[in-house]
Formats: C-alpha cells, structure tokens, sequence
C-alpha cells in the first residue's frame, strides 16, 4: 500500500511540475511577443499574426533539427522568429521566400499534424534555405504567409494530414478529377444482332393504332 502512495505522490509531482514548467514557458513566450510588438511599433511595420507558444524545428541549413519553444511575429514585410531556448532570433524578409509547404516529415523528423516548411532565398543568394515549425491556428498562419508573400512565392504545396491538424495551403492547384469512361458494352452473342444505339429515341418499332 505505501509503494502505491508514494508511486502516486510522484506522479502527481511530476505532472505539478510538467504544468509549472509550461506555465514557465507561457508567460516567457508572451513577454518576448511582447517585445517584438514594441519593436515592430517604432518601426512601423503592421503586424499581420503573432504567436508566443509555437514550436520551431529546425533551420536546413544547420544541418540538424533543432527544436524549441519559438515566438512568431508576421508583418508585412517579414516573419520574425525567436527561439527562446537555446536563444536564436531570424529574421525572414518576406521577398526571399519562394515556396511554402505543408507535409509531415522535415529533416528526420515526423509530426503527424503536419509542419509548416518555408523555403527561401539563402543568406548571400546562393541557393535554397528553409525553416519548419509548428504553430496554433495552423490554417491561419498558412493563409497569412501565402497572402503577404504572394507576389515573390513560385510554389504552394501542402495537403491536409488530419482532421484536426493543418489544412491543405490555400492557393495550391488541386488537379481536376480524371474522367472515368463508361465500360463497354460486351459484344452479341453468335447469331444475336447488335443492340441498338441509344440516341434519346425509343427504339421499339411504332404500333399501328
């Protein structure tokens, strides 16, 4: 009886602390936000989507996916995002970003509701760099980045990966569906004439009145 007491005094001390921690989280994500709002402030750069509880996964370029707590901040002009731990800041101009994509997998790593992968310009203009994340309002954040980067995005992919998680990207083409022709028509039996044609018309012989 007492293991079983003191199994579930840990337990619950671990979730106690689990929910502090996120609490933690929270609240240093809101200030950082916070932060950026300011600073998008003095330079009058309207702000289109924050977020200060995302997930950033990795920068291709690095070579390894590193994942931490990210603040996202969408203006006009850029996607700001802060990694609040191990601290990094990147700025995206949004004219360097040539294609956004919606898929499960991105360096290694699997997400079964989807990462978002931006693809852009790489510093010095040599090449492709992108970044994935994870973010609240999926579908939103998707519509936004597409809206406010369209005149330099030559790509949108994506599909919906489940119910519940991201969309498909709005603006990807959706090939039309493929006509299926009818079967035809089994050839007549030795000594059976074909049957007729349909053309709208009742083909059984007319009966004198």
């Amino acid at each position: 009886m007492a293991i079983v007491v003191y199994i579930s005094v840990g337990i619950f001390g671990l979730v106690a602390l689990l929910a502090l921690l996120l609490a933690l989280v929270r609240r240093w994500g809101a200030k950082v936000l916070a932060r950026l709002h300011a600073r998008m402030a003095v330079r009058g750069e309207e702000i289109l989507l924050g977020d200060g509880f995302a997930n950033f996964r990795g920068r291709l370029s690095d070579g390894y996916p590193l994942r931490g707590n990210a603040v996202l901040l969408l203006t006009v002009r850029a996607l700001h995002v802060v990694v609040l731990w191990p601290r990094r800041e990147i700025e995206l101009a949004l004219e360097r970003m040539r294609r956004i994509e919606v898929t499960r997998t991105f360096m290694g790593r699997l997400e079964p509701r989807g990462f978002i992968i931006l693809h852009f310009v790489a510093d010095g203009g040599a090449g492709e760099d992108a970044i994935g994340f994870t973010v609240r309002g999926f579908a939103d954040w998707v519509a936004a980045i597409i809206k406010a980067a369209q005149p330099h995005l030559q790509a949108v992919q994506g599909r919906k990966t489940d119910p519940s998680g991201p969309s498909p990207a709005p603006g990807a083409a959706v090939p039309p569906p493929v006509p299926v022709p009818d079967a035809p028509a089994p050839p007549p039996a030795v000594g059976e004439a074909p049957p007729p044609e349909k053309d709208g018309t009742d083909a059984r012989p007319l009966r004198p009145e």
